[in-house]
């Protein structure tokens, strides 16, 4: 059984304005909530048994959307063989942007270990692949969908760069919660840990970025953090969100 079933999820474009000052994209700021009830807007109508829906529109806290959601982040649906472990992005970008000029994206490694069968999930290609730096962090991004992700720490041949598996936020998705326009961007993240019985002893390291890249000079955001869950047999797991210096850059987490 899968230890981790990754959402499948990508930025939906909402219509950016044709008045943008000029055709390039800067990001001020990207913050992680991970803890609590988030709200997130998006014009994705979409199920999601995790999270309320409601309307958008004009006079509400998504004008420019069609739906409202309210989702859960940190560790969250807890199950006896099954927990969740949420979080929410949101970019802001630089005043007079454009968002089509900015490129939003996650990449992820991760490491699983149990006294039973792991099965690892797949690549899920993102926005950037190859040769990327982050903050202060040199990467590698594969987006092979037919390889598993690499392992936390896991370097690319033998270079130093930091070997990533993408984790998708592809422009026009249509079955994720997620929402782009020239003042920013945010989606939302629930990744899964699954025992195969009661009695299985189980870690799991997540190391995420999410970044935006900004285009012609402008500034770029990028946040990396791990969440690590311990699960022992019969007992509830414990879990901890850690943000990695890093790999992060204009982040508040």
């Amino acid at each position: 059984m899968n230890k981790h079933s990754l959402a499948v999820f990508a930025i939906a474009l909402t219509p950016v304005s044709a008045g943008s000052a000029f055709a390039a994209c800067g990001c001020d700021r990207m913050d992680v909530s991970h803890a609590g009830i988030q709200t997130l807007c998006s014009n994705n109508d979409l199920v999601f048994a995790e999270c309320v829906k409601t309307g958008g529109g004009a006079a509400t806290v998504c004008p420019t959307a069609n739906f409202v959601y309210t989702c859960p982040t940190g560790a969250n649906n807890l199950s006896v063989l099954e927990q969740k472990t949420g979080f929410k992005v949101e970019a802001r970008y630089t005043a007079g942007s454009d968002a089509v000029a900015c490129t939003p994206g996650q990449i992820l490694q991760e490491t699983i270990n149990s006294d039973q069968q792991v099965d690892y999930p797949k690549i899920n290609p993102t926005t950037l692949t190859g040769n990327e730096t982050f903050g202060t962090l040199d990467t590698r991004i594969n987006n092979n969908s037919l390889q598993k992700f690499p392992l936390v720490d896991q370097v690319y041949g033998a270079t130093t760069r930091q070997l990533f598996g993408g984790d998708n936020y592809n422009a026009g998705a249509l079955d994720v919660i997620s929402s782009q326009s020239d003042a920013g961007a945010q989606w939302w993240d629930n990744p899964d840990q699954t025992k195969d019985d009661a009695t299985e002893n189980a870690t799991w390291q997540f190391r995420f970025i999410s970044f935006v890249q900004g285009s012609a000079g402008e500034a770029s955001c990028s946040c990396a953090f791990d969440i690590d869950v311990e699960w022992q047999a019969h007992m509830n797991p414990t879990t901890t969100y850690t943000q990695q210096a890093a790999g992060s850059e204009n982040c508040h987490f």
